[in-house]
């Protein structure tokens, strides 16, 4: 079995900026626990996988690190 190549967030995030990925593929080589939470983001939210989706995923990604900082959880 081959092993998936990991990058770290500051990768990935250059890769989308420099347009060689999409957010959908910024979420599946991020890691393995994204790509669940992602699945199951789009299952509970009545989603497609797509870049509207991706993105209302990041932002909600986004809004669960805000809320552990202010709570001093992260």
């Amino acid at each position: 079995m081959e092993e998936k190549k990991t990058y770290t967030e500051d990768e990935l995030v250059q890769m989308y900026q420099d347009g060689d990925i999409t957010l959908v593929e910024f979420i599946d080589k991020h890691s393995k626990d994204w790509q669940d939470e992602y699945m199951q983001f789009c299952e509970n939210e009545n989603k497609d996988i797509n870049e509207d989706s991706a993105w209302a995923f990041l932002e909600w990604k986004a809004g669960q690190l805000e809320k552990a900082m202010e709570e001093g959880n992260a």
